[in-house]
């Protein structure tokens, strides 16, 4: 079992589902201050005058880099459906950082960069790389596993 969990599912045992390195600097950057329209740049002065009052974000789009790993073509294309189905039909999901008691209410938006089926050689499984598009639309809220 994996440290994650989407909706209570662990991605790894779900659909072979392994985050890759870089997940960490996706779940972890900050989000972007909304610009509140409020900052004048006054020719004459040096810096931007703003308005700070109350702030509100963007929302965070993360690109969560994965492989899908199979034990054969067929259990890939298995997993590869399901995992389409869920993603395609759940809305917004929360994705579960369980070591950090941490979760994240995320929806999905793309999945792109497949590579072709490779086998791993080390156990005779096949996989694919690829990265899940998704949107985090409550940035500055921080929830916890309940």
């Amino acid at each position: 079992m994996s440290d994650y969990r989407w909706n209570a599912y662990d991605p790894a045992t779900q659909w072979g589902l392994y985050f890759d390195k870089g997940l960490d600097a996706q779940l972890l950057k900050a989000p972007k201050l909304k610009d509140n329209g409020l900052s004048i740049s006054w020719a004459d002065e040096n810096g931007t005058e703003r308005y700070l009052g109350s702030q509100r974000f963007e929302s965070r789009t993360l690109v969560i880099p994965c492989t899908l790993v199979a034990t054969s073509e067929s259990d890939f294309h298995a997993k590869y459906n399901s995992l389409c189905d869920f993603l395609m039909t759940t809305g917004e999901f929360n994705f579960d950082v369980v070591s950090r008691n941490r979760r994240y209410k995320v929806s999905y938006l793309d999945m792109s960069g497949f590579d072709k089926l490779t086998l791993f050689k080390n156990n005779n499984n096949i996989g694919v790389k690829l990265s899940i598009t998704l949107a985090d639309d409550h940035p500055a809220e921080r929830f916890t596993i309940s």
